[in-house]
């Protein structure tokens, strides 16, 4: 199974939910791997070091008073990798981040527990 990376096409769709609100009535969004950042403290689902994923979308999103085309991906089980495809908690941002991040899982920001991802062609 592949390995995701920077430069790395991926597409994101809902988990729990087929038309969750985030997605706002489409079936995913395309977007690239723009970086891989540290997380400053454990969250609520974090027990180790992984990386966050940075994904810049094709086209920006509104949801809860934010629009913008960033989002954080936080692996979302124990002992999974950045691999071909995974389950995520989503973040949605105005700019990418600058240096570490602490996330708040109650913040506006926060958009899905269980989305997915997957690595599609460029």
């Amino acid at each position: 199974m592949a390995e995701l990376k920077v430069g790395d096409r991926v597409f994101l769709t809902g988990g729990y939910e087929w038309n969750a609100p985030w997605l706002c009535g489409k079936d995913g969004y395309y977007g690239h791997i723009l970086a891989f950042v540290a997380c400053r403290k454990p969250t609520v689902v974090r027990f180790d070091d992984r990386p966050l994923a940075v994904v810049k979308l094709d086209e920006p999103i509104s949801f809860w008073g934010i629009t913008g085309n960033i989002l954080i991906m936080e692996l979302r089980y124990w002992g999974t990798t950045w691999r071909e495809t995974e389950t995520v908690q989503v973040h949605l941002l105005e700019t990418p981040p600058k240096g570490k991040l602490v996330l708040d899982h109650t913040a506006p920001s926060y958009v899905e527990s269980h989305a997915t991802y997957k690595i599609v062609q460029n």
